[in-house]
């Protein structure tokens, strides 16, 4: 989120909230996929979407299965490559490192990815629930614990 003062240049940061960032940090540190991701409730502009959070990884290569040819794929391999390195780096000591390497070491996701996604607005939107999404961490108000399940 970004907030304004009197001059559009001046803008500051709000901090992002530091245990939803670790909790993202240690899912996408997985290496093997997970089925049921850890069920959350996400606040973000207005909207509250409820779903799994899975690693950033895998949320690429389900996407590439359900569009085979697509670039997704590739994507998700790259994702497990920075993952599979930035393990390595963190497993050295920071003497070892160069600044590139302990600032790539040190770096925190900036994005957050769900399935099984439902949208509410203030209704619920008319969904099968498979719905994959992809959002800014920093675009998170407020989170909880949970999903969220229409009733019918």
């Amino acid at each position: 989120m970004t907030v304004y003062l009197a001059e559009p240049e001046a803008q500051i940061e709000a901090p992002l909230d530091t245990v939803l960032l670790l909790m993202v940090e240690g899912i996408n540190s997985l290496v093997n996929p997970i089925q049921d991701g850890s069920p959350i409730n996400l606040f973000v502009r207005g909207i509250l979407l409820s779903g799994q959070i899975i690693p950033d990884w895998q949320w690429f290569e389900e996407q590439a299965n359900l569009n085979p040819g697509a670039p997704e794929a590739m994507i998700a391999e790259i994702l497990k490559e920075k993952r599979d390195r930035v393990r390595h780096l963190r497993d050295r000591g920071p003497t070892d490192l160069t600044p590139e390497q302990h600032e790539e070491a040190l770096a925190q996701p900036a994005f957050i990815h769900l399935k099984n996604c439902r949208v509410f607005m203030p209704q619920p939107v008319p969904s099968s629930g498979d719905l994959y999404w992809r959002g800014r961490l920093a675009d998170i108000s407020g989170w909880s614990y949970g999903q969220l399940i229409p009733s019918t």
